[in-house]
């Protein structure tokens, strides 16, 4: 994990905030996004192959992105999305969610574009109900990682992406690994 949990944490992002918010919004744009994220830790798993990683699933975000120079090259993006997974089986179901929150800054040039930023996830949560064993529920402390991407503008205002996050997700003194690497599709630039 790249930032102490806790109180300080919170300190850390709000500096961030305050910070891109101190930047003329006059020009920002609505920023829609979907994601398939991949990896972390395996929280459970079916004899068909299907598993609930902790910091995969589908991810749904919307925000804004405002231009941060003359030429509207460089933009910080700032959205609030829902990462959640599930599986369904015969003998029972399993579910991941988390809130997110993403602060980037992103820079284009031509077609391509790359961008570094922070997220924090709140309330990350795993739960699963599996006859023949008693229910299980997760409840992680809130998260804050890196996150590091690149896109390709196919069209105007249309961007396909890979994008890799690290986090780390901890509860009553065990962490999970919430580390993914996901393909986007978004609205940026």
């Amino acid at each position: 994990m790249l930032f102490r949990s806790g109180s300080e944490m919170y300190k850390q992002f709000v500096v961030i905030i305050l910070v891109i918010l101190s930047v003329n919004t006059a020009n920002a744009e609505l920023y829609l996004e979907v994601a398939a994220e991949a990896g972390g830790n395996e929280l459970i798993s079916t004899n068909s192959v299907d598993s609930i990683e902790a910091g995969g699933g589908i991810k749904f975000a919307v925000g804004v992105q405002n231009p941060v120079n003359y030429d509207g090259s460089a933009a910080i993006r700032l959205s609030v999305g829902y990462l959640s997974d599930s599986i369904f089986a015969d003998n029972g179901q399993a579910n991941f969610s988390t809130m997110t929150f993403d602060a980037m800054l992103v820079s284009s040039s031509g077609p391509h574009s790359f961008g570094v930023g922070v997220t924090l996830h709140l309330s990350p949560e795993y739960s699963d109900n599996v006859a023949g064993y008693y229910p299980e529920l997760i409840e992680y402390d809130d998260a804050l990682g890196l996150v590091f991407q690149y896109s390709y503008h196919f069209v105007p205002g249309l961007e396909i992406g890979l994008r890799y996050t690290d986090i780390t997700y901890e509860t009553s003194g065990f962490s999970d690994d919430a580390g993914s690497l996901g393909i986007f599709l978004s609205s940026g630039f």
